[in-house]
């Protein structure tokens, strides 16, 4: 445990970065992590920010009001929709900085699937919250981007935090099943074990049986974890109306992407200016791959988009298919509260 004579220090240190929180100990472990931390590691856990480093443990009662950090802004995201790339985009020093899938997230998630009670998620999630909110330098914006598997608690990190505005990135139908056939088994995984967190939250519920579901195929599963998350965020941006969450498909920004980030940049109240918006674009966040660095443009993101072609049938005929799902669950594809009008 921290001395308590070094609790303030680390509590008001942003460079301080709360890695993990466990639950047993209701403390969480932070780890010295620097702007070019953030920058290197793919998403701030354990796997990518490797061992070591310095470390500390706080008891989750040591994060006091004052040490929490000014309003969050969260990108929720439905998967494979670019939504790495636009935490990235939001690193300007002195501006804002994007914070990529922090696992301490997802440990309260599972806190809470675990069978902790309300009161016990809110107060590990607001101090969590406060945490991340901690600006790298005063003034900056900080954005973070959850993991999908957090989506189930965006209701409550917004109601926690009723200062804070979000935006709900997701791919298109026909996009989100492309990208998981492309990834073969490691995706059709992926898409698994997300369906199965959606339905521990209860937010999977759509009519089918157990026996049912163990007969669909890997990308019909998809198509459901896509559609439960859209119909979930749809209703949150109902109950939040438009002053706090917004949404946005990962075509429009990869079509528009300068009014997107202009119109991104206001919404999360950083007035972004031109020079800053070319920068963005120009930048490694639109011209390398998020996940490994590579250099990435339009014309690539086109060549993976034509190896998906093998899988055009399967795919079209779940997407059809799913329509008559949303259409039996009354559900509409559509996107409320658009980003871009």
């Amino acid at each position: 445990m921290v001395e308590a004579e070094s609790i303030n220090t680390i509590l008001h240190d942003p460079h301080w970065f709360p890695v993990r929180y466990d639950e047993k100990r209701d403390q969480f472990r932070l780890r010295r992590t620097l702007r070019q931390d953030h920058r290197d590691a793919v998403f701030l856990s354990e796997e990518y920010l490797g061992p070591a480093g310095e470390w500390r443990v706080l008891a989750r009662k040591a994060v006091t009001r004052d040490a929490i950090g000014a309003p969050p802004y969260f990108i929720f995201h439905s998967g494979f929709c670019c939504s790495t790339l636009i935490a990235r985009a939001f690193d300007l020093p002195g501006t804002a900085m994007g914070i990529k899938e922090p696992q301490m997230l997802q440990d309260v998630t599972g806190y809470r699937i675990r069978g902790a009670s309300e009161t016990q998620v809110d107060a590990a999630m607001t101090a969590a919250l406060g945490l991340l909110a901690r600006p790298l330098e005063p003034g900056e914006g900080v954005i973070v981007k959850p993991s999908c598997i957090v989506n189930s608690e965006a209701e409550r990190i917004m109601r926690l935090r009723p200062d804070a505005h979000a935006l709900y990135l997701h791919a298109p139908l026909h996009v989100f099943l492309g990208s998981i056939a492309r990834k073969g088994i490691t995706g059709r995984l992926w898409a698994r074990e997300l369906f199965a967190g959606l339905q521990h939250s209860g937010l999977a519920n759509l009519g089918y049986t157990a026996e049912e579901l163990f007969g669909q195929t890997d990308l019909q599963i998809a198509g459901l974890a896509w559609l439960a998350q859209h119909i979930h965020f749809t209703r949150l941006a109902d109950q939040l109306g438009p002053e706090r969450l917004r949404m946005l498909d990962s075509e429009t920004l990869l079509a528009q992407p300068r009014y997107a980030i202009a119109a991104l940049g206001s919404f999360f109240g950083l007035n972004l200016n031109p020079t800053q918006i070319e920068a963005i674009l120009n930048g490694p966040a639109f011209t390398s791959h998020s996940k490994f660095g590579t250099e990435f443009d339009a014309s690539l993101r086109e060549s993976d988009r034509a190896a998906e072609n093998l899988y055009a049938d399967e795919i079209g005929k779940v997407a059809i298919w799913l329509e008559h799902v949303a259409d039996g669950l009354g559900a509409n594809l559509g996107q409320r509260h658009a980003l871009l009008g």
